[in-house]
C-alpha cells in the first residue's frame, strides 16, 4: 500500500512539474482553441515561426512553404502570399513578423538575408538589407518588432549577433550587441513594451547563446538579463518567442525546449508556466512564436512541430477608445 501512494505522489508531482499556471490564477492561460495542420494547402503549415497581430487578424510566417498567410482572430483562412526565391515577395524561410499600426508588414527573410515590406495584404512595398556585416546588412534575421508609436523598426540581425534599428522609411538608425552581461551571444526574439520603451530579447542557446532573455532600453543600452539552461521554473532550454503583455508588466516566453510558455514581470522574475511537451490541447512540441490582442484578449502560440497555432484566453486591459497610435492595434511580440 505504502508503495501505491509513492507512485501516485509521485504522478501528481509530474503533472504539477510540467503543468503550471501562474499563481493565484489557475485560469488565467484558458485553451480556446486552434488550428493548422501538416501540408501546402490554405490553413495548413509546414514548420511556422513567427506570428503577428492586426486588429483582429492574424498574421503567420508559414516558413518551410516559404509564405505568409492571414486568418480572422479564430482561424479563418483570409490570404496569403509569397513563394520560394530570391525575388521581391519571394522568400528563404520567413521568421519574423510584425506589423505597424498603418498594416504595413514586416517580414524576416531569413536565409535571402533581408527584411521586406508588404501591405497587410500582401502587396510589395519594399526590402531592406542584404548579406554581410555593414549598418543595414544582415546574416540570417530572425525576430522583428516595430514599435507601436514612432513606428521605428527593430531587427535580430542573428549571426551578426546584434540588433538593428530602422526607421520607418528605412533609414538605417543604429544597433547594438550589448557588452559584458549584456552581449548577444545567438539572439532570436524580440518584443517591445511601450509602456516603459524596454526591448527584450530571447537567447536561443545556440552559437554562444545562454537560454536567456535580455532587456535594453529603446536605444540599446543593457538592463537586466534572467534565465540559464534547465527545466525548472525560469529556465529555459532554446527559448525563442517574446511578448509583453497587454498593461506592460509581463513578458511572455515561447520555452521552445521544454515545451511550454513561461510568463515573467518586466524584472524577469518568474511569475508562472503551462504548457508541456505533446500534441493535445494546450500541449506544444517546439513552441516558436508569441503574439497577443488586446482586442480579442487572446494570447497566439506558434506550435511548430505540430504545424498549428494555439490560441488562449489571457487577461488584458480594455481596448481604448483611440486610434492605433493611441494603442489600439497590433504587432509581433508587443500588444497594443
Amino acid at each position: 500500500m505504502k508503495t501505491l501512494w509513492r507512485l501516485v505522489a509521485a504522478a501528481l508531482l509530474f503533472v504539477l512539474a510540467t503543468v503550471t499556471t501562474p499563481r493565484g490564477d489557475p485560469g488565467r492561460y484558458e485553451y480556446k482553441g486552434q488550428w493548422g495542420s501538416e501540408g501546402k494547402g490554405d490553413g495548413q503549415f509546414l514548420s511556422p515561426v513567427g506570428v503577428a497581430v492586426y486588429r483582429h487578424y492574424v498574421y503567420v510566417a508559414d516558413t518551410l512553404n516559404h509564405r505568409i498567410q492571414y486568418f480572422t482572430s479564430r482561424g479563418s483562412f483570409l490570404g496569403k502570399w509569397g513563394s520560394e526565391g530570391g525575388g521581391p515577395g519571394q522568400f528563404r524561410e520567413p521568421h519574423g513578423v510584425a506589423v505597424a499600426w498603418d498594416g504595413t508588414t514586416y517580414v524576416t527573410d531569413k536565409y535571402n538575408h533581408r527584411l521586406q515590406i508588404f501591405t497587410s495584404t500582401g502587396s510589395f512595398l519594399g526590402q531592406i538589407g542584404s548579406e554581410g556585416k555593414g549598418d543595414g546588412q544582415f546574416r540570417y534575421p530572425t525576430g522583428v518588432a516595430v514599435h507601436p508609436l514612432s513606428g521605428e523598426i527593430y531587427v535580430v540581425d542573428t549571426l551578426n549577433r546584434r540588433v538593428q534599428r530602422f526607421g520607418p522609411d528605412g533609414v538605417f538608425l543604429g544597433k547594438w550587441s550589448g557588452e559584458g552581461e549584456g552581449r548577444l551571444g545567438y539572439p532570436l526574439g524580440i518584443a517591445l513594451s511601450p509602456r516603459d520603451d524596454l526591448v527584450y530579447v530571447t537567447e536561443g542557446g545556440g552559437a554562444g547563446g545562454r537560454h536567456r532573455v535580455l532587456s535594453f532600453t529603446a536605444a540599446g543600452s543593457f538592463v537586466a538579463s534572467w534565465g540559464s539552461e534547465g527545466s525548472a521554473h525560469g529556465e529555459f532550454r532554446f527559448p525563442e518567442g517574446v511578448a509583453v503583455t497587454g498593461d506592460g508588466y509581463g513578458v511572455l516566453v515561447a520555452d521552445k525546449g521544454n515545451g511550454r510558455v513561461q510568463e515573467f514581470t518586466s524584472a524577469g522574475d518568474f511569475v508562472g508556466a503551462w504548457g508541456r511537451r505533446g500534441a493535445g490541447d494546450g500541449e506544444f512540441n517546439h513552441p516558436r512564436g508569441l503574439a497577443a490582442s488586446r482586442y480579442e484578449g487572446l494570447l497566439y502560440v506558434v506550435d511548430s512541430g505540430n504545424h498549428r497555432v494555439q490560441f488562449f484566453a489571457i487577461p488584458v486591459p480594455p481596448v481604448c477608445g483611440g486610434t492605433p497610435r493611441d494603442g489600439c492595434g497590433g504587432c509581433g511580440g508587443v500588444l497594443y
